[in-house]
């Protein structure tokens, strides 16, 4: 007994069905591949303009850690309250001929139990010459939410010797004072 034509037609055309879905896996795995490949670029990109000491080839340049000071004060007293804290905080200078650059690691957490709004972390290096940097930092938490920062900031003159940062936050939305 062999197989007939209606058998053979079957046969064919879950073959063909399985190539078929085998090749548009394979173009759909491709074009996810490039985008994803893309997307590594251009961070890649991005990330030398954060860090152009890096970037530079043959640059020369210096890295030294930087005493952190942090100014955690309980803003907000009471249930349902934000209370923001900076954990684990780091600094390091990169210092090279033609930039230098201040790096800030560490978390920012919520240990409240209400939203931290508005929050910016106020940064503040010192160097021998004076203030060499003063910045803000937005951030977003709600309650018990943790935060991981890792980012750069940009400075011109002598080393930095050490640096504060303060969290500032509401404990309630901001709205305009004068709303149409």
């Amino acid at each position: 007994m062999g197989i007939n034509l209606k058998e053979r037609w079957v046969i064919f055309l879950v073959a063909f069905c399985c190539i078929l879905f085998f090749s548009g896996a394979s173009v759909i795995s491709f074009f996810l591949f490039e985008t994803f490949e893309n997307f590594l670029a251009q961070q890649n990109a991005h990330s030398r303009q954060h860090y152009p000491l890096w970037a530079q080839s043959g640059a020369n340049f210096t890295v030294s850690n930087v005493t952190v000071f942090h100014q955690d004060d309980q803003l907000y007293q009471g249930a349902y309250k934000p209370y923001v804290i900076t954990t684990a905080l780091t600094a390091q200078d990169y210092r090279a001929n033609t930039s230098c650059i201040l790096r800030i690691k560490g978390t920012v957490n919520n240990t409240g139990e209400g939203t931290a709004y508005d929050g910016s972390l106020h940064i503040v290096a010192m160097s021998n010459e004076g203030v060499a940097i003063d910045s803000n930092q937005p951030f977003a938490l709600t309650a018990h939410m943790r935060l991981g920062l890792d980012f750069s900031l940009p400075y011109n003159g002598s080393a930095i010797t050490n640096c504060t940062i303060t969290p500032f936050y509401l404990d309630a939305a901001h709205l305009p004072q004068n709303m149409p």
